[in-house]
């Protein structure tokens, strides 16, 4: 019987000509009221143009998500569930899923991502470029909706460069693993700050001999919404992870931090604002604006001066060590 789900793959590489490949995909940023679902995940999973028989995709359920799961989880017969225990950070459940997988490549999901139907094939195809590439990211993307262009270019780095070596993870979105580096050199960070797993991750792979890869053709979306109130709350998130992880990251540059929280806000906010300012008038221009959107760069930096005082906001939480400001 013709299965419809399938068509869409069978005019890609014969299976032979691909690793298998594993994706993990974590429910902790299952979102109520999102814009992108763990639905819409899996079924961009489903579409993609890479052979079925080489890919498995493995759930982590986390215990608040296990009901909503369980309703969502018939429609979607070809994905494995994991079920994680509570209390794990984001990374931990990264981790558990990795435990699981039987990929040669390992590569991540969130709940709230989505990505096109090449974004497989094309984040995988490096690795048979060279044996010592141990991770390929993609550029990571907001959905496109007002201002988004905006946090293209302060919140994901490499966003508009091209193709090639670059010098550390960025994110664990859109980034792919050979599975065998990955188990070796995993850090299971026991912390929810991303900082940590990125600066980990990126020195022991380093450290190894490996080369991290960019292949910007590995589209990738994120969830975005531009209500107000989720402005604020992702700008006092990047404040309050920006001092938090270097407070506690154990690193000699960073005691300050520790030592003096009171006063590192106000010392490092005016250089974090002068750089992002730079990036939004440097990188958003790379899209290929035409010149009726030349006043966009302009209008996203004075935006982004008033929400970045929600960024400072954020910084003097951690430095109070408050409890962190989750966005939606």
């Amino acid at each position: 019987m013709d299965d419809p789900l399938s068509r869409g793959r069978r005019s890609a590489a014969a299976p032979a000509e691909q690793p298998f490949v594993s994706v993990i995909v974590e429910t902790s940023t299952w979102h109520e009221g999102g814009h992108i679902g763990l639905a819409d995940a899996l079924g961009a999973l489903r579409e993609q143009q890479y052979p079925a028989e080489n890919l498995e995709i493995l759930v982590v359920v986390t215990p608040e998500n296990r009901q909503r799961w369980a309703a969502l989880a018939p429609r979607f017969p070809e994905a494995t569930t994991v079920d994680a225990p509570p209390a794990l950070s984001i990374y931990q459940i990264k981790g558990l899923g990795l435990r699981h997988a039987r990929g040669d490549i390992v590569t991540f999901v969130d709940a709230d991502n989505w990505v096109g139907p090449e974004w497989l094939a094309e984040i995988v195809r490096p690795f048979a470029r060279d044996a010592r590439i141990a991770a390929v990211l993609g550029p990571i993307r907001f959905r496109p909706a007002f201002l988004s262009r905006m946090w293209d270019a302060v919140w994901w780095i490499r966003a508009y460069d091209a193709e090639g070596p670059i010098d550390r993870i960025f994110a664990s979105n859109s980034v792919a693993f050979r599975r065998a580096v990955l188990v070796e050199h995993f850090y299971d960070d026991p912390r929810r700050y991303r900082g940590f797993w990125e600066r980990m991750m990126t020195a022991r792979l380093r450290e190894a001999g490996y080369t991290l890869w960019l292949t910007p053709r590995a589209n990738f979306i994120h969830d975005f919404r531009p209500a107000p109130g989720y402005f604020a709350r992702r700008a006092m998130t990047r404040g309050y992870t920006f001092i938090a992880v270097r407070m506690e990251y154990p690193l000699k540059r960073y005691r300050l931090f520790a030592r003096l929280p009171w006063i590192m806000p106000w010392a490092v906010y005016p250089g974090l604002l002068a750089k992002d300012a730079v990036r939004i008038l440097t990188q958003t221009p790379r899209l290929g604006l035409s010149w009726r959107e030349w006043w966009k760069p302009p209008v996203y930096v004075a935006a982004w001066t008033g929400i970045s005082l929600f960024v400072l906001a954020g910084m003097v939480m951690a430095s109070l060590r408050l409890p962190a400001v989750e966005p939606p």
